[in-house]
């Protein structure tokens, strides 16, 4: 028994790899005394917090770009099929109307800019070369000159008051129908404004046996000869 024992205290005394541990009395884990080499604690993988993650991104900003990337493509294609039916009803507009003028035939070009006409109160020079028919005195039909006296050989009687070209040109023809006539009147003359004779405003003259249409130098004349 005692060699035995010698044997052991020289075996330990004589084992310098041996080494005496102490253990801590108020450590419970007996795995954690056994060696003070022992290997850290692992990392704890947190379920909750790799939810919320996409291949390491938060979710919510993943949730966000796709929306945001649905929306983007949305408005393209509805954009793009917007001008697509834009332009195909702005063609068929188009075609409707080639149609219809062709129909209608060749275009005609108008011009927008018309002949100053000057209209005073015979009427001139807008019925100027027209014909006059007397009412009063049917199958007495004057040409109606503006612009233009008559040189005749004589006048019949002095001027006559009158307020219309018309009535001038009806007293020349009520002069034809007069039995008791001296000359034929073949046309009259009726002055709206004479600065050489401004007596004769709104005289009508009555003209006979011959006439010569001459200027009207500077007045402003009307009147008709007989047909």
């Amino acid at each position: 028994m005692d060699g035995r024992l010698s044997r052991s205290y020289r075996n330990s005394a004589n084992a310098p790899e041996v080494v005496d541990l102490q253990i801590d009395p108020f450590i419970n884990n007996a795995d954690a005394q056994k060696s003070p080499f022992s290997s850290p604690i692992p990392y704890q993988y947190n379920q909750s917090t790799a939810s919320k993650l996409t291949y390491g991104i938060p979710r919510i900003l993943v949730y966000v770009f796709v929306v945001f990337m649905c929306l983007l493509l949305g408005g393209v294609i509805g954009g793009s099929i917007g001008r697509a039916l834009f332009h195909k009803s702005n063609r068929s507009t188009m075609l409707a109307v080639t149609a219809t003028n062709s129909t209608l035939g060749p275009s005609k070009t108008t011009s927008s800019i018309l002949p100053t006409v000057t209209v005073n109160a015979a009427g001139c020079s807008a019925n100027n070369g027209s014909t006059y028919v007397s009412s009063a005195y049917p199958g007495s039909n004057f040409v109606i000159l503006c612009d233009t006296d008559i040189q005749a050989t004589t006048n019949i009687g002095p001027g006559q008051f009158t307020y219309t070209l018309e009535a001038c040109l009806d007293e020349c023809a009520r002069n034809n129908d007069n039995a008791t006539r001296m000359y034929p009147c073949i046309g009259a003359i009726w002055v709206l404004s004479s600065p050489i004779i401004p007596t004769n405003n709104m005289q009508c003259f009555l003209k006979a046996l011959s006439g010569t249409q001459v200027s009207a130098k500077g007045q402003i004349l009307a009147g008709g000869l007989l047909l």
